[in-house]
């Protein structure tokens, strides 16, 4: 009988629509893109000579440790050490990407039916990887009166006696919030009760506007949560195309996660590898650049979509490079447009503006926007969408 590919899930809508934004640019069509989830330019030259020396290195080509260079573990060992964890190398397993540290880790832990809790809107990643690995996806809703913060309240309505895991995303994509720490304590006690581990995703960590005064991952594990974090270089250090992310959690679960790594892709790449413990050991300017970039397009935006209060509902984002406006009241003036993702694909048509819907992330009144474009292109697109709203 001829095999047949199973139903399990489907493309990213991310990589769904860009792959449509480069259909259309390759026809010549001039496209603000606003999709990306990635900062602009290369990674740092330090960063691209570390990797050229590794390329070169006579002992660099054979394979490496499963959970990654002893160095990189180390390191990130350290910084959580200074951070007030006590962890060493063993916690620490490095994988190729933090998409891959997730799935990993649901893979170790989660049993078939095992439920994990995921707030919404929420990276859909979270829910395919879920059932990829044979449990089963418990949203918990939020909403933008509460800025998309889940409560203990919210958790309590949602469990039930399967739940292993919650997910949590600090700052939030897509919605760019950021959880209290009086918060994060109401939830770290409520899964230290419940016997639930949190899996924080860090990876925007770095990129977070609200001044922290502990670390989440310190919060949650003093109220007693069982935490893994997830982390990696992508998004601080334009490394998305490098694929190096990491997790930090208890020895057993470290172990476990390496187990799987073993068997999907022996261990990561290990240039890629010397060239993240390069970006972390190195000069951190380039990070500094970065947010300051970041935060005076997060103020373009503001600007732009204050002058439209009457068609687009903006909660300014607290990290990430996310916004995440509802469209609910243009969508009121507009009954022929039945969802944001007709808003996008208007915008994406008409006004050459490229977003993301946000129906994918369990918001379908809202879209997702990056800023991460250089100044000149961001205004470029703010102009044209706030033009297309007021037409």
């Amino acid at each position: 009988m001829k095999a047949e590919p199973a139903a399990k899930t489907e493309l990213s809508p991310t990589s769904g629509l860009n792959a449509r934004v480069r259909e259309l640019v390759a026809q010549g069509r001039d496209i603000s893109v606003l999709t990306a989830g990635e900062p602009p330019g290369p990674p740092p030259e330090h960063v691209r000579e570390a990797a050229a020396r590794a390329a070169r290195a006579p002992d660099g080509h054979g394979y490496g440790p499963p959970a990654g260079l002893p160095e990189l573990r180390e390191w990130v060992a350290a910084a959580g050490a200074a951070d007030g964890d006590r962890v060493g190398a063993e916690n620490v397993v490095v994988t190729g990407g933090a998409k891959a540290a997730l799935f990993a880790t649901f893979l170790a832990l989660l049993a078939p039916g095992d439920g994990v809790l995921v707030p919404t809107p929420a990276w859909p990643t979270y829910g395919h990887s879920v059932r990829l690995a044979g449990g089963r996806t418990v949203t918990v809703p939020t909403t933008a009166a509460t800025g998309h913060q889940p409560t203990e309240e919210l958790l309590e309505r949602q469990h039930d006696d399967g739940i292993r895991l919650l997910v949590l995303c600090v700052p939030s994509n897509p919605t760019g919030a950021v959880l209290a720490p009086r918060r994060l304590r109401e939830i770290g006690a409520w899964c230290a009760r419940r016997g639930v581990t949190v899996v924080l995703d860090q990876v925007y960590g770095r990129l977070s506007w609200v001044e922290e005064t502990e670390p989440a991952a310190q919060v949650l594990r003093s109220a007693g949560a069982e935490t893994i974090v997830v982390d990696g270089v992508s998004k601080t250090y334009a490394m998305t195309g490098w694929r190096i992310g990491w997790l930090v959690a208890a020895p057993p679960v470290a172990a476990a996660v390496t187990a799987v790594v073993s068997h999907i892709a022996n261990h990561p790449n290990r240039v890629a590898q010397v060239a993240a413990l390069a970006a972390l050991r190195g000069d951190q300017e380039p990070v500094a650049e970065l947010r300051r970039h970041l935060l005076a397009n997060r103020e373009r935006l503001g600007r732009a979509f204050a002058a439209v209060p009457d068609l687009v509902d903006h909660h300014e984002p607290e990290g990430t490079f996310y916004a995440f406006p509802s469209l609910a009241p243009l969508l009121r003036r507009r009954p022929d447009l039945p969802d944001a993702g007709a808003v996008a694909r208007e915008l994406l048509d008409e006004a050459g503006v490229a977003v993301v819907p946000g129906g994918s992330f369990g918001a379908p009144d809202h879209v997702r926007l990056s800023f991460v474009e250089p100044a000149d292109a961001f205004e470029r697109a703010l102009h044209r969408m706030i033009g297309h709203f007021r037409h």
